[in-house]
């Protein structure tokens, strides 16, 4: 009739091993899966995702850190494609901000092809989040009605708004999964509270900052803001990329109070650019109350909420509303790597300028071009990636993605099978002679014959036309659009309206507009028809046969513009200039490549080695804790166990090294897709106390969370259900034994000579590690060894001696 439990922590890192992964991992605690994080790189790779998949549909919860698409960027593609079916917990901000952040990157990358999840996709996992408030314990029911529930809190973490660490509390123990935290208090958030709780069974964190040194942020500061003013004092701009709703917030608080300062209106504009940029800041506005204390503060002082900046910031939604603010210019832009977006399309026009200044506050991705300004040795060109969207009939046969059946093997799987089988089954074929050299048997003797070699049919090196089937832009070279169809012959009116748009308004109304030859410029006039010449293809002009439409000028369309099937390319005719100023040729007839195709498209990356001309100035405001700061906090934390998952192997191996040899604690670094066994399995048994024994205890405080008693009990025998648990129940007195006195509590020297002297008024003094009272007469000294604490006092028998032995006493919890 014993209930027994066996409560153990299994955690598997699906990925983020690796300093440029982002986090996931899955926490297995008495039945329980747990799905820590469910991050993705900004490549939006799917075979990134494989080791999720294999697990989604078995996971009961998923626990997120912070809003950002390392954390949370997955989601919205698990949801959708792996069955991942439960609910989602985070706070409240993370809840919000998070779609905005999902929300930016698919209107970044849609217009290059990323299918991988939609809007759509993007609300779908959202209204799958459950928001909560820091503290708010959660008791997590499982499925399995006879398997307990676990209690999970989150707490705040710093860094962004909203981030926390996650505090799970089960039967055995306390797990505590707390990654990228800041030990820092800034102007809009409170720094983390880890210190708070000590000795967890098991602590979950990352190495990723180990190595990186770290600035006072008065320096910080000092450096950016001079860097700034000099920069618009020239004349030129400065550009800083940013992430969606996450540090973006920090920087443009910091940067407002800077520009009103040292009113800067009168030498430039100060603009935020994003798609989402006018969400972020509302959001940001009805988050005081998960701010910092100051920001709390002057909402309470001065009724004016933060983030309220007035018309010092201009809000940019399109690279359009940037180019009307004409001067210096100081731009934050998304995202923060440089890799898409806003940021890169403004970083290529400021790249070439000297002048122009590029300051980095963050790392970004992983081989992205802002972490490759971070190193030491700051490169002169940088490994630009850029996509491109292209049909996929038009992609060379090496490039164009193959699919492989599940049911049939790799090429490389097949090979080393059949060779396996061939050795096992009978003689193997013979090997093809290679050398040139043929042996034979001529009675009775091997005699080796070098084979004559056949004379090559053609001597010298063929050669082969190359056809291009597609120019420089992705579209088909098709022979048909150089031919110049009979009825363009004629002057239209369609023709004359463009012709007016191009050469300006005709003197003579009354007279037939002829067609140039040359182009939009003019020449002698010709029967090749309008803006065309023999052979030449045309850049602008209107044709009737195809009903084509090109805008004069312009080839560098957008890729989501231009790479799409012939048959969607019409516009209606008469819409090629209306109701677009730029000039742009879109219309109400005119269909996005990504909505109107019917063939399939293939993102491309397009490597270049860009030369950077333009200044940059790299400081570190990612708000992670350095490393003396981790090794600080952990010491005081001192955890049982210790898991350490991202982080680069030399920061790994010197955090590892540190616990091990100075909090003397089980370290554990797994790899991607490696199952550790955090918490080894303890049989336990429970029981329920008899009312009657209950009323006897006698509970002591400890600390204001703890109660403590001494409990002389019997588990009663009998023949119960398994299901059932034992009584206890108290023990005959004749059976009751003394029991050597427990003291309780941690004494410090220092409180307990302040109570000698006010108190006991007695003298008492450090000589060393020890406390001499009395001139010497009475010491005390503190030892601490392997197995136990223990206080020693020594000294002669005296009405003093028991004073200090009483006063010493009052400070334990005696049981």
């Amino acid at each position: 009739g014993i209930s027994a439990s066996t409560a153990m922590a299994d955690l598997r890192v699906l990925y983020g091993e690796k300093i440029s992964d982002p986090f996931c991992s899955l926490l297995e605690v008495s039945g329980y899966k747990i799905l820590l994080d469910c991050g993705w790189n900004e490549d939006f790779n799917p075979d990134f995702l494989k080791p999720l998949a294999k697990v989604a549909k078995d996971i009961d919860f998923v626990l997120i850190t912070f809003p950002d698409i390392p954390h949370l960027g997955a989601l919205p593609y698990a949801f959708a494609n792996f069955g991942l079916d439960c609910p989602v917990y985070c706070t409240v901000p993370v809840w919000r901000m998070g779609r905005l952040f999902l929300e930016d990157a698919v209107m970044n990358y849609e217009e290059v092809g990323m299918t991988q999840f939609t809007i759509k996709h993007v609300r779908e996992a959202i209204d799958r989040m459950k928001p909560l408030k820091f503290s708010q314990d959660v008791i997590l029911e499982s499925k399995k009605p006879e398997e307990d529930p676990l209690t999970v809190t989150p707490y705040a973490a710093g860094r962004i708004i909203g981030g926390c660490f996650w505090h799970i509390n089960f039967d055995s123990g306390v797990i505590i999964y707390a990654v990228e935290f800041n030990h820092r208090t800034e102007q809009h958030l409170n720094r983390f509270v880890l210190e708070a709780f000590s000795r967890p069974t098991l602590l979950i964190t990352d190495a990723t900052c180990m190595s990186y040194p770290t600035e006072r942020r008065q320096s910080l500061d000092s450096q950016l803001f001079q860097a700034i003013q000099a920069t618009l004092s020239q004349g030129a701009d400065v550009l800083i990329p940013v992430d969606a709703g996450g540090r973006v917030l920090e920087l443009l608080l910091c940067l407002y109070r800077f520009w009103i300062q040292a009113k800067m209106d009168n030498h430039g504009y100060f603009i935020f650019s994003s798609r989402v940029a006018e969400s972020i800041i509302e959001y940001a506005k009805s988050l005081a109350e998960w701010m910092s204390d100051s920001c709390r503060n002057d909402l309470n002082n001065t009724h004016r909420r933060p983030f309220q900046f007035g018309e010092s910031l201009k809000v940019a939604l399109n690279l359009a509303e940037i180019d009307r603010y004409q001067g210096p210019k100081l731009i934050l832009a998304t995202n923060e790597s440089l890799i898409g977006g806003y940021s890169l399309k403004i970083w290529k026009k400021l790249l070439r300028a000297p002048p122009n200044l590029l300051i980095v506050p963050q790392r970004g991705q992983y081989g992205s071009p802002t972490q490759q300004f971070f190193f030491p040795h700051r490169p002169k060109y940088i490994n630009l990636k850029i996509r491109k969207l292209l049909p996929t009939r038009l992609l060379p046969a090496q490039t164009k993605p193959t699919i492989t059946p599940a049911n049939k093997d790799t090429p490389e799987e097949s090979t080393a099978e059949k060779s396996q089988e061939n050795n096992n089954s009978g003689p193997s074929k013979p090997k093809p002679n290679l050398t040139g050299v043929k042996v034979e048997k001529e009675g009775g003797k091997m005699v080796k014959k070098r084979k004559r070699k056949k004379k090559a049919k053609f001597p010298l090196f063929s050669f082969k036309k190359e056809e291009r089937k597609y120019d420089d832009y992705g579209e088909i070279i098709d022979p048909e659009d150089f031919k110049v169809p009979e009825e363009a012959m004629t002057p239209t009116p369609d023709m004359a309206r463009v012709n007016k748009r191009f050469r300006g308004p005709n003197p003579n109304p009354n007279q037939d507009f002829t067609p140039m030859r040359g182009g939009a410029g003019g020449g002698p006039p010709g029967p090749k028809g309008p803006f065309m010449d023999v052979g030449r293809r045309a850049r602008f002009g209107e044709f009737q046969g195809n009903e084509r439409n090109f805008q004069q000028g312009e080839r560098n369309f957008p890729p989501g513009e231009r790479n799409f099937p012939k048959g969607e390319r019409n516009f209606q005719q008469n819409e090629m200039f209306q109701g677009n100023p730029g000039g742009n040729a879109t219309g109400a007839g005119f269909k996005s490549g990504l909505e109107g195709a019917k063939e399939p498209m293939t993102m491309l990356w397009d490597t270049q080695f860009i030369r950077v001309h333009c200044r940059i100035l790299c400081l570190n405001y990612e708000g992670r804790s350095d490393g003396k700061a981790v090794k600080n906090t952990l010491s005081q934390v001192k955890p049982h166990n210790l898991i350490i998952l991202r982080g680069s192997v030399k920061d790994k191996g010197a955090l590892r090294k540190y616990m091990e040899d100075s909090q003397r604690c089980k370290v554990m670094v797994p790899q991607n897709g490696q199952m550790v066994h955090a918490i080894s399995g303890s049989e336990t048994q429970r029981a329920v106390i008899h009312p009657t024994l209950s009323a006897k205890l006698e509970f002591k405080s400890v600390d204001p969370n703890m109660r403590i008693a001494w409990m002389n009990a019997l588990l009663q025998d009998g023949e119960e259900k398994k299901s059932e648990m034992r009584m206890l129940i108290p023990a005959p007195e004749a059976r009751v034994r003394g029991h050597a006195a427990l003291y309780l509590g941690n004494v410090k020297f220092a409180g307990l000579q302040r109570l000698l002297i006010e108190e006991g008024g007695l003298n008492a003094n450090f000589h060393g590690n020890i406390m001499v009272c009395n001139n010497g007469q009475i010491t005390i000294q503190k030892k601490v060894s392997k197995a136990k604490r223990s206080i020693r006092i020594e000294g002669g028998l005296s009405e003093d001696y028991y004073k200090v032995r009483k006063l010493l006493v009052s400070q334990y919890t005696v049981l």
